[in-house]
């Protein structure tokens, strides 16, 4: 019988920590399960929202798309995701940078209609259907241009270099999706904890 002002209670010590158990198991397979599903929808909207045309770079091989990876880590109290590219042309257009043409060979920038989504893709001075499809022009008023024989009319400005802009925003993108991905986190977390004795 309890004292005035005491109360007792009955509990079972194994149940409870059979429950916690329990719970602590849910949260370390749903930390990894989240992790590595918000890491792969971090990577696909950045390609989604940052390669597929505007306001980001329209895609024309796919490479830089296809170098995006993602890759998680867990430890006993913390988890994390990282999303990543190799290829130098991500940290190009994430940071912008000056291109420089190697052994003082030209670049050569495409015009719009030279562009996928125009009349054709092509490497300029790689033709092997057309060996001398392309020819150098240099007008009087200064500048180089290539000269596509096929349609006639010029396909290429020629320069020994180009400032590539910073438009990627791939990190700016991820940060902006940081909300979304604690509320959710939240969410996840309160249902697990709040499952009574399971």
């Amino acid at each position: 019988m309890a004292l005035p002002g005491t109360f007792s209670v009955n509990s079972d010590v194994k149940k409870i920590e059979a429950s916690f158990k329990r719970k602590i198991t849910s949260l370390n397979t749903y930390n990894k399960r989240f992790a590595s599903r918000f890491a792969r929808k971090m990577r696909d909207r950045i390609v989604e929202k940052r390669l597929s045309g505007p306001p980001g770079l329209t895609s024309r091989t796919g490479r830089l798309a296809a170098s995006f990876k993602y890759s998680t880590w867990l430890t006993k109290d913390r988890f994390g995701m990282v999303v990543y590219s190799r290829s130098p042309y991500a940290f190009i257009h994430e940071h912008g940078r000056m291109i420089v043409a190697k052994e003082r060979a030209s670049l050569a920038i495409p015009f719009s209609w030279a562009r996928p989504g125009g009349y054709h893709m092509f490497q300029p001075h790689v033709d092997t259907n057309y060996p001398n499809r392309f020819k150098v022009v240099k007008p009087k008023g200064g500048g180089a241009f290539l000269f596509d024989t096929v349609f006639s009319k010029f396909s290429h400005t020629l320069r020994y270099s180009v400032y590539i802009p910073a438009r990627l925003k791939a990190l700016e993108t991820i940060r902006k999706y940081l909300p979304t991905i604690h509320g959710q986190y939240k969410l996840g977390i309160n249902r697990i904890l709040n499952r009574n004795g399971r």
